[in-house]
């Protein structure tokens, strides 16, 4: 790639976000390193999210089509896209004014072919610590643990063409792990900017509320790839998938254990000692799962500090003001 300005594309995939768009659009043109390209897919909107999209005028690529889902929208996009590189957002989130700037000065000039950064608010706000995550040789350890955001990321355009690699068309829950997961078991250089780069919208619509946490099919879908040997299927990575599914699990269960309260303690510490017994389980998961079984146990050990540290501040942020279904709330991406 040549040593000219990075060309970055964005792609926003949006079903009647008509009360979000704007603000979405607005934080990429507000940007201190210019998208070259700002492509808005129109997943057949009802509500007059094409009347607000008009208002931008030149500025914003509409592409509009029938409604096919979220990971359609995404690749549609991606096929228009005319970057060196493919960055992301959905509607009813926003980017932080650096971010693309900080992925630009992240990729080395377009050595990388992912680049992403951290999450702001709810789940990092100012004031809190970014957290460490993997990159380069490490970037495998996000099959056990996914901690990859699609709308921090970006992907090179080259790499994705060369691969043939896209999200998977029709699925809407655990999509952007899977997509992640293909790229870097086939052979991506990941570089992971250590900073905060996109603010998430928090609402009743938002698919990080609904009660789909622990689904087992990107999981599957990988497994059945090494099967049919389109991907690597080392031992390394199959007990990556392993701990990928009992994280997953934990979490479904400490998300109903926060809605359901202490008060329903007995199944749930049953559930989490045996989770804790697993052999093929993250340390941090077994001690986390350790102290939501003392945080049952022992009601001194509720503290707030306890709480936020058991159930992390995607839980805190988002599931203190959802309706007590004892259903889970969240996310793949929510960690």
């Amino acid at each position: 790639m040549s040593a000219s300005p990075l060309k970055i594309s964005v792609v926003v995939p949006v079903h009647n976000g008509a009360h979000f768009i704007a603000g979405c659009v607005e934080s990429i043109l507000a940007q201190t390193f210019p998208a070259c390209e700002i492509l808005v897919v129109d997943d057949g909107s009802t509500d007059g999210t094409g009347a607000v999209l008009e208002a931008f005028g030149g500025r914003v690529r509409v592409i509009a089509q029938p409604q096919k889902g979220r990971s359609a929208a995404r690749n549609a996009g991606i096929e228009a896209a005319q970057g060196d590189y493919v960055a992301f957002l959905d509607a009813d989130d926003r980017f932080l004014p650096s971010h693309l700037e900080q992925l630009s000065v992240g990729s080395d000039n377009g050595r990388h072919d992912i680049v992403y950064d951290w999450v702001g608010t709810p789940y990092c706000p100012p004031g809190c610590r970014v957290p460490r995550k993997p990159e380069g040789r490490s970037a495998w350890k996000h099959i056990r643990k996914y901690q990859l955001w699609v709308v921090t990321s970006m992907v090179k355009r080259e790499f994705l063409a060369r691969t043939a690699i896209l999200f998977p068309a029709g699925m809407e829950i655990g999509e952007d792990a899977l997509f992640f997961w293909r790229l870097i078991l086939a052979g991506a250089s990941v570089r992971y900017v250590r900073a905060r780069g996109c603010d998430i919208g928090v609402h009743d619509a938002n698919t990080t509320r609904a009660p789909q946490r622990g689904a087992a099919e990107p999981y599957d879908r990988l497994e059945q790839e090494m099967r049919q040997g389109a991907c690597p299927a080392s031992a390394r990575i199959r007990g990556a998938i392993r701990c990928g599914r009992n994280h997953d699990a934990l979490m479904a269960l400490l998300a109903r254990l926060y809605l359901d309260g202490p008060a329903t303690g007995e199944p749930y510490l049953r559930a989490l000692l045996r989770h804790a017994a697993q052999p093929c389980v993250l340390p941090s998961d077994r001690a986390r799962a350790l102290l939501a079984a003392g945080w049952l146990l022992l009601p001194a050990a509720r503290t707030r500090r306890m709480t936020r540290l058991i159930f992390g501040y995607f839980l805190t942020a988002r599931l203190s003001a959802a309706p007590a279904t004892g259903k889970p709330a969240s996310s793949s991406e929510a960690e």
